[in-house]
């Protein structure tokens, strides 16, 4: 046998398995679940967690606009 009857053409390696889109939507779907499985057990563990994003928000929300009316009051001064 000569090495031109042995060889084949190079194939792409076929996607064995979930792809990593599918893998991710799992995992949330997976996460989504025990958060509701929380939820339900203990519904006081929501209202905590609400409130801390909550708070969260809030903060990062008064940093931008306190950002913001800094740099408007900047660019008022700079355009004088």
């Amino acid at each position: 046998m000569s090495t031109t009857d042995t060889e084949q053409p190079l194939v792409e390696a076929e996607a064995g398995g979930m792809s990593e889109r599918t893998a991710r939507l799992v995992l949330v779907a997976v996460l989504l679940l025990a958060m509701w499985g929380v939820v339900a057990a203990v519904p006081e563990t929501a209202y905590v967690v609400v409130g801390v994003l909550l708070c969260l928000a809030w903060q990062r929300a008064t940093r931008w606009f306190a950002r913001r009316r800094q740099e408007v009051h900047a660019f008022a001064k700079f355009s004088q």
